[in-house]
């Protein structure tokens, strides 16, 4: 016999949730010897780990059966080890008619021998979405697949509302883990405006927004307004990523004025070829940062004599 009892579970799953400080899970071990009570050892891989077991020793009658429970404490944070967590657990038969204590059953599997048998590491794991949420916003180990894990009993519209937070911390991987998991990429806030705009306001790596735009995600730029807010942003990389993916549609509308009127100062005038088809793109620099102004097509002689290009324009290329 390679082992002595069964598992009711392939993996303990912890719900985490910030409000409850003691969050814990139950599983269930059967002995499977019909005439001989078994002694069980359970710990957890990791000797700093945050979770405890009920009755780390215990005895189980033949053919019978007892449940514990796995606990994890915190403080609303939740501590993450650097490898992955799981239980153990150890056995050993015991003579009929002798009952052991706590200490005896200590002192039984301190000894190694053949009479003990490592019948089961059951693997631990977090999920929720407050603690995918904790995953999205520090930088843990292995938070790739903590994260995957952790959202997998997610609602859609919890992951949304991850998706959303993800972008706010600027967690490019977080970002497509979401997405791929089912978050709608296309989710408006209560001014019908995209996660992009969201993203730059943010002040993130152009990278969440490379890959809101690769997921499908629409941009009204009358609505959005992403042109004017990497202008503000003093993000001119995010202009020419912004302007090559609107492409020549109606929504690279520059001239469409935010919430401020536009108002210009000219302080110099800089320019560059987006490579569709003699496309220049014109920004201008005011208080410091730079603003987007307009969009040209045509040659640059024509845009050097355009009537509104009033000072500066002999920084034009």
């Amino acid at each position: 016999m390679d082992r002595l009892v069964k598992a009711d579970v392939k993996e303990v799953v912890v719900l985490f949730e910030k409000c409850n400080e003691n969050c814990s899970a139950t599983f269930k071990l059967t002995n499977l010897m019909h005439a001989m009570a078994v002694a069980v050892s359970l710990t957890t891989t990791n000797p700093s780990s945050p979770f405890s077991i009920d009755i780390p020793f215990s005895t189980i009658p033949p053919l019978s059966s007892s449940t514990y429970t796995l606990s994890l404490f915190h403080n609303g944070t939740p501590l993450v080890s650097t490898a992955p967590e799981a239980i153990v657990v150890i056995t050993s038969m015991l003579l009929a008619g002798k009952s052991h204590d706590y200490d005896d059953l200590r002192r039984l599997f301190l000894k190694p021998g053949p009479h003990v048998f490592h019948d089961a590491v059951i693997p631990v794991s977090i999920v929720g979405p407050d603690f995918a949420e904790f995953l999205i916003s520090n930088h843990v180990p292995r938070s790739r697949s903590l994260l995957n894990k952790a959202i997998s009993r997610c609602l859609p519209s919890q992951l949304t509302d991850l998706l959303t937070y993800a972008v706010e911390c600027g967690n490019a991987e977080s970002v497509a883990v979401l997405i791929d998991a089912g978050a709608d990429s296309n989710s408006k806030d209560s001014n019908g405006r995209s996660l992009v705009p969201l993203a730059i306001q943010a002040g993130n790596e152009m990278e969440v927004v490379k890959v809101l735009l690769a997921s499908g995600c629409v941009i009204e730029n009358k609505v959005d307004l992403v042109l004017h807010e990497a202008a503000a942003a003093n993000r001119v990389d995010l202009m020419r990523l912004l302007l090559e993916f609107l492409g020549e549609d109606d929504d690279a509308d520059v001239d469409s004025v935010n919430h401020e009127g536009i108002v210009f100062r000219w302080e110099g005038i800089q320019t560059w070829r987006t490579g569709r088809g003699g496309r220049r793109c014109i920004v201008r620099r005011r208080r410091g940062s730079w603003d987007l102004w307009r969009v040209c097509y045509g040659n640059v002689d024509a845009m050097r004599n355009a009537p509104w290009i009033e000072r500066g324009k002999q920084h034009l290329q």
